[in-house]
Protein backbone atom coordinates (compact mmCIF):
# COMPACT_ATOMS: atom_id res chain seq x y z
CA UNK A 1 0.00 0.00 0.00
CA UNK A 2 0.98 3.88 -0.83
CA UNK A 3 0.74 7.15 0.86
CA UNK A 4 -0.63 8.30 -2.57
CA UNK A 5 0.07 11.63 -1.67
CA UNK A 6 3.67 11.20 -0.96
CA UNK A 7 4.69 8.45 -3.31
CA UNK A 8 6.01 5.90 -0.55
CA UNK A 9 5.07 2.83 0.69
CA UNK A 10 2.91 2.73 3.65
CA UNK A 11 5.10 0.37 5.78
CA UNK A 12 8.03 2.58 5.85
CA UNK A 13 6.70 5.36 7.62
CA UNK A 14 8.37 8.78 8.35
CA UNK A 15 7.91 12.21 9.76
CA UNK A 16 5.66 14.52 7.04
CA UNK A 17 6.22 18.42 8.01
CA UNK A 18 2.63 19.85 7.99
CA UNK A 19 3.63 23.47 8.06
CA UNK A 20 6.91 25.05 7.32
CA UNK A 21 6.90 28.85 7.25
CA UNK A 22 8.67 30.23 4.28
CA UNK A 23 10.44 32.70 6.78
CA UNK A 24 12.01 29.54 9.07
CA UNK A 25 15.17 28.36 9.69
CA UNK A 26 13.53 25.17 8.23
CA UNK A 27 12.79 26.40 5.37
CA UNK A 28 16.39 28.49 4.48
CA UNK A 29 18.08 24.63 5.13
CA UNK A 30 15.70 23.16 2.07
CA UNK A 31 13.17 22.08 3.54
CA UNK A 32 9.31 22.42 2.67
CA UNK A 33 5.70 21.84 3.75
CA UNK A 34 4.91 17.77 2.98
CA UNK A 35 8.07 16.49 2.73
CA UNK A 36 8.41 13.35 4.63
CA UNK A 37 11.41 12.80 6.29
CA UNK A 38 12.27 8.61 6.09
CA UNK A 39 16.20 8.44 7.50
CA UNK A 40 18.10 10.65 9.59
CA UNK A 41 21.64 9.61 8.30
CA UNK A 42 21.37 5.67 7.61
CA UNK A 43 18.94 5.64 10.84
CA UNK A 44 14.88 4.97 9.43
CA UNK A 45 12.61 7.30 11.32
CA UNK A 46 9.21 5.76 10.60
CA UNK A 47 7.65 7.14 13.99
CA UNK A 48 8.14 10.41 15.93
CA UNK A 49 10.48 8.64 18.63
CA UNK A 50 12.98 7.09 16.65
CA UNK A 51 13.04 10.07 14.68
CA UNK A 52 14.23 11.66 17.64
CA UNK A 53 16.28 9.18 19.29
CA UNK A 54 18.12 9.56 15.27
CA UNK A 55 18.41 13.60 16.10
CA UNK A 56 19.83 12.90 19.55
CA UNK A 57 22.43 10.53 18.11
CA UNK A 58 25.70 12.10 18.12
CA UNK A 59 27.47 13.01 14.51
CA UNK A 60 30.85 12.27 14.02
CA UNK A 61 32.90 15.41 14.66
CA UNK A 62 30.08 17.19 14.22
CA UNK A 63 29.30 16.76 10.80
CA UNK A 64 25.92 17.77 9.62
CA UNK A 65 23.11 15.96 9.36
CA UNK A 66 22.22 13.96 6.27
CA UNK A 67 18.38 13.30 6.07
CA UNK A 68 16.58 11.43 3.26
CA UNK A 69 12.69 12.31 2.65
CA UNK A 70 10.19 12.12 0.03
CA UNK A 71 8.93 15.29 -1.66
CA UNK A 72 6.97 15.18 -4.89
CA UNK A 73 6.67 11.62 -4.89
CA UNK A 74 10.87 11.30 -5.31
CA UNK A 75 13.46 9.94 -2.84
CA UNK A 76 15.84 12.98 -2.07
CA UNK A 77 18.60 14.13 0.33
CA UNK A 78 19.50 16.78 2.41
CA UNK A 79 22.42 17.66 4.72
CA UNK A 80 21.31 20.07 7.21
CA UNK A 81 24.21 22.70 8.61
CA UNK A 82 21.96 24.69 10.57
CA UNK A 83 21.73 23.31 14.83
CA UNK A 84 18.76 20.89 14.68
CA UNK A 85 16.51 21.55 17.50
CA UNK A 86 15.40 18.11 18.93
CA UNK A 87 11.60 18.13 19.28
CA UNK A 88 10.06 16.91 22.62
CA UNK A 89 6.90 14.45 22.94
CA UNK A 90 4.57 15.15 25.79
CA UNK A 91 3.25 12.31 27.42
Amino acid sequence: EEFSAYGIAKGNGGIALLDVPSDSEAAREGWRTGDVILKVSETRTPTMPGFIQALQAPTSSGQPFMFTFARGQRIETNKVTAPVVVPTLKP
